[in-house]
């Protein structure tokens, strides 16, 4: 499918959104973090549901597979993501 991301865009988009995290410093969700990466320019395809959930899969693949990940999931915050100092 056209749609799809491949697996090199869905890697800058998780760069993007830990960079916009470590930037901001805030707890933000998925589809947040897709909007701010389109907005800046970070991004330059379109922020749809299925981008947002492509890129919550992998910043939860992140967060469980990885020792030290660079952010991680906010307790308080359903399908939010913070920095992970």
């Amino acid at each position: 499918m056209p749609d799809e991301l491949s697996t090199d865009e869905i890697a800058k988009l998780v760069d993007a959104a830990a960079e916009i995290l470590a930037d901001s410093g805030a707890k933000m969700p998925c589809r947040e973090l897709v909007r701010i990466a389109v907005n800046t320019g970070m991004w330059n395809k379109p922020g749809t549901p299925a981008t947002a959930m492509a890129l919550y899969n992998a910043m939860l693949a992140e967060c469980r597979e990885k020792p030290h990940p660079r952010f991680k999931i906010c307790p308080e915050f359903r399908g939010h993501f913070e920095v992970n100092p």
